[in-house]
Formats: C-alpha cells, sequence, structure tokens
C-alpha cells in the first residue's frame, strides 16, 4: 500500500543535507519497524520517494514522503513512527492513499517559506520592541515589488536570474530580531524559487548586518477546480 507521510526537520537537523536527511529518516523507518515494501535485485532498498528537497540550513514543517509498505492503518504507522522520533526529525502525520493518487513531485507546484531576517539594530530608528524595524520592512516590501537578480548556478554555469517572476504571493512584518518575509513561490521539477539566493539578495538590499533563517511551511499544489493553493498532504 501508499503512504504518504509528513516529517518535521526541526532545529537540530537544519544542517543535514539531503542525503544525510535521507539516511536519518531511513535509520528511523528502521528502528520503527514499519513493514516496508522493498526493491528487488542484487542491492534490494526500501521503496521511498521524495517530494523534496529542502536547502542546507532550511528547516521544515511538514516534509513530505512516500512510503510503499505492506497492510497497515494510519494509525498504526503513525504510532510506530512517533515512538522513535529522533532529534531533529519527527513525524507530523500519516495517510492512506490509493494507486491513482499522483507521484509527489509533479503533484507539487509551489512552496510556502518564512524568510527570518535576522538584523542588527544599527542604523534603525530606535524604539521598543518591533517599532525600530519599520524602515526595514518598508525597504524590503520596495525590493520585492521590483526584480531581483540572483546568480544561479546551473549545469551551463552561472547565469544572472530575475526570482520576482517566481514569487506569486508575499508579506512582510517585522519582528523583535528584524522582519519575516512570508511567501509562495514557484517550486516545480522545470522552475523553482532559489529561497536561498534571494534571501540573501534581500539582506545584501538592505546594507545592514544580519543573518538570514529559512523555514519550509509546506509544499502546495492547486486543485483541479480552480481553487487556492492546498498542501499535498490534503490534495
Amino acid at each position: 500500500m501508499r503512504l504518504i507521510a509528513g516529517f518535521k526537520k526541526g532545529e537540530e537537523a537544519r544542517y543535514l543535507s539531503h542525503l544525510d536527511f535521507q539516511r536519518a529518516l531511513q535509520r528511523l523507518l528502521r528502528r520503527a519497524g514499519l513493514p516496508l515494501l522493498y526493491s528487488s535485485g542484487f542491492n534490494p532498498h526500501p521503496l521511498i520517494s521524495y517530494a523534496s528537497a529542502l536547502p542546507v540550513g532550511a528547516t521544515g514543517a511538514l516534509e513530505v514522503v512516500e512510503l510503499q509498505t505492506e497492510d497497515i492503518s494510519e494509525a498504526e504507522a503513525f504510532a510506530l513512527l512517533s515512538a522513535k522520533e529522533t532529534p531533529g526529525l519527527s513525524c507530523v502525520r500519516v495517510r492512506a492513499v490509493d494507486k491513482d493518487f499522483p507521484s509527489l513531485t509533479p503533484l507539487t507546484q509551489a512552496a510556502a517559506w518564512d524568510i527570518s531576517l535576522v538584523l542588527e539594530a544599527a542604523g534603525e530608528i530606535k524604539g521598543h520592541g518591533r517599532t525600530q524595524f519599520a524602515p526595514t520592512v518598508k525597504r524590503i516590501r520596495e525590493m520585492l515589488s521590483k526584480p531581483i537578480i540572483v546568480q544561479k548556478k546551473g549545469k551551463a554555469g552561472v547565469k544572472p536570474l530575475d526570482v520576482t517572476p517566481l514569487i506569486y504571493e508575499y508579506a512582510v512584518a517585522e519582528n523583535d530580531a528584524g522582519a519575516l518575509v512570508s511567501l509562495v513561490g514557484a517550486h516545480t521539477p522545470t522552475g523553482s524559487l532559489p529561497v536561498a539566493l534571494l534571501a540573501k539578495a534581500l539582506l545584501e538590499g538592505l546594507d545592514t548586518d544580519g543573518y538570514h533563517l529559512i523555514h519550509r511551511k509546506g509544499l502546495l499544489t492547486r486543485p483541479g477546480n480552480g481553487g487556492g493553493w492546498v498542501n499535498i498532504m490534503e490534495y
């Protein structure tokens, strides 16, 4: 049977590469005793497929994988996985799907992100709490309303890319450390928003000391009826 499982990638796993994340997840699955199905051949491996890789340094609220298993209920699978959580990696939800459910990669059309810009207050209006970063928020909104050119590395080398058309919607708000940019961006096999490059460009445009933190809230798709974005776990 096919199970779609969502895992939280927390702070402890922030700097795991996608390959390291895969290894950690497979160890969790083995310890949990989930009745996985395996490929045939000389070197059988568990039948697992991943919706999307996270950038190194990013956390994720709901990283989605497909697991092919022997017959087991959603509740039983979730109980097994929840009992063997590891620091930075925990199961959030398990859902059984039928054979007609689409594969995760072509199903995914967008991703929801939070970019936290942690800034030094120097040069800002002094105040209490969030008021000191009001000019920063205004500047970020100005930058996002215009082309933002980043240097993206690909098979043909490094090329300039305007990321603005890949941002479908966004909101900017102050917080105690600086600013929070929440956005929905393109996320398909043929073109995805390079969120880490965008975060870097925003910091450079602010011309102040600081760093960024990236958190993926979910992978999204649009239902066939033309409705709004929905998490692929809810499709």
